[in-house]
């Protein structure tokens, strides 16, 4: 993502809120967050598990060090977000093991109902951590706390059932059936 704003969102119940979307090693290139800014955010996480999906995800930064060995992460910023999650889903999930260079994570709030709801590295460097190994691994968050939200009624976003989101008429306005 390049000189890209994502702020002043509630985003509930997706697999995915968030993603730092890599197309694959033949655009590596094009890989990081240059300029980008995500403030302001409230994600709820799903409710309930989503199965058969390779994970969900509330934030999920990808590895955009490797395999060039270059940082492709430039003057971006992670402030001031509240991420609230209901089971083992991973609230914060960052792919590169180690400080996370050219991106500011700083004043979010987290919260899960999980003992470890963070997670960084790859593959075989994989492992789940909670709050304090989270801020050590990715070397980042000043002022960010893991604390209840107290954010009333949550569970209401979720609904009983899938929303089916409909374009309607042609003010372009989404409407839920």
């Amino acid at each position: 993502m390049a000189n890209t704003k994502v702020y002043n969102n509630i985003i509930a119940g997706t697999r995915t809120a968030i993603i730092d979307y890599a197309e694959g090693a033949g655009s590596v290139n094009d890989h990081g967050l240059k300029n980008t800014l995500i403030l302001n955010n409230t994600i709820i996480m799903p409710l309930d598990a989503f199965p058969n999906t390779g994970g969900v995800f509330g934030i999920k930064l990808r590895d955009n060090v490797t395999p060039s060995g270059t940082n492709r992460n430039v003057g971006s910023v992670i402030a001031n977000n509240a991420v609230y999650g209901f089971n083992d889903d991973l609230i914060m999930y960052s792919e590169q093991s180690g400080a996370l260079q050219g991106i500011t994570l700083s004043n979010n709030l987290y919260f899960s109902l999980a003992a470890k709801p963070f997670a960084v590295g790859y593959d075989s460097s994989f492992k789940t951590t909670d709050f304090a190994g989270w801020k050590a691994s990715v070397g980042a968050e000043t002022g960010s706390q893991f604390k209840d939200p107290m954010l009333e009624n949550v569970a209401r976003l979720h609904g009983t059932r899938a929303a089916c989101m409909h374009i309607r008429r042609p003010s372009q306005r989404w409407d839920r059936r």
